[in-house]
């Protein structure tokens, strides 16, 4: 088996000496260049190793740890997983928090479990799709998309504050908007938030912090939260949608969760290593 450590420039010698104290892995570092794409190069490395088993570690944060599932999207014999440096990893979250995968020695002996992913139109997710308001950029709070799942309309008059589509738990760094969350059960958990009045803010910021929206009955007006396999994001004019942290743009969205669809590479918790 093959562990590709992928990571940004100025992080590489820090991990190159950190898995070398691994014995007998094999393995290489890629430090990625300026401008750089990171899903064609592990694209056009699978092409070569169409038999080995490669394993590829994103060294940053989930727009990386994107890219990496863009590029092993229909190559059985990858997995991917995540060594956090200092940027955010809101996805592995839902498997322990980033303290568990700096853990090398437990992480390159890991557990591939097979996890859902999305595909966003014409590209691949693993974590979560949010539109509408954005607690870290203070985007508008008065929206406007119609939201389908498995056909059924959610909001006949379009109208809303924010919206998630999520098979991880995490968003933003800080809330945790799908708390009943399973990452290979096959069903995306979708919120949907009505406009919430400026005054009423910051007390549901609060709440959605710790998942406190889907318990707390004030909120229950405002909060739809339903599972579902195909999603449809359709608005009048251009919007902008968060996927993984990198944000695209358009009038319409497909979303449809494939079960089971790649292999997430998690600690062994039990290794004595």
């Amino acid at each position: 088996m093959k562990h590709v450590f992928i990571t940004e420039q100025g992080n590489s010698e820090e991990i190159r000496e950190k898995v070398s104290k691994i014995r007998k892995l094999d393995h290489f570092v890629y430090e990625v260049k300026e401008g750089e794409d990171v899903t064609s190069f592990v694209k056009e490395y699978l092409e070569k190793e169409t038999e080995e088993k490669v394993v590829f570690y994103a060294c940053e944060g989930d727009r990386m740890l994107n890219e990496v599932v863009n590029g092993i999207v229909g190559h059985p014999n990858a997995a991917v997983t995540v060594y956090p440096m200092d940027a955010r990893n809101d996805y592995i979250k839902y498997f322990g928090g980033s303290a568990m995968f700096k853990n090398l020695n437990s992480l390159t002996r890991g557990i591939e479990v097979p996890v859902d992913v999305f595909k966003v139109n014409d590209r691949y997710a693993l974590n979560v799709i949010s539109f509408g308001y954005n607690g870290l950029t203070r985007n508008s709070l008065n929206n406007n998309c119609h939201v389908k799942v498995d056909g059924e309309l959610l909001n006949p008059s379009g109208e809303y504050c924010l919206g998630t589509v999520s098979n991880g738990s995490f968003v933003d760094g800080q809330y945790n908007c799908a708390p009943l969350s399973i990452v290979n059960d096959g069903l995306a958990e979708v919120c949907l938030v009505s406009n919430v009045i400026e005054e009423e803010l910051d007390v549901f910021l609060d709440k959605y912090t710790y998942g406190g929206h889907l318990t707390d009955g004030d909120y229950d007006k405002h909060v739809t939260y339903c599972r579902g396999k195909k999603i449809e994001l359709d608005s009048n004019e251009d919007m902008e949608i968060s996927v993984d942290g990198i944000n695209i743009s358009g009038k319409h969205f497909e979303i449809e969760n494939l079960e089971c669809y790649m292999n997430f590479v998690i600690p062994d918790y039990d290794c004595d290593c």
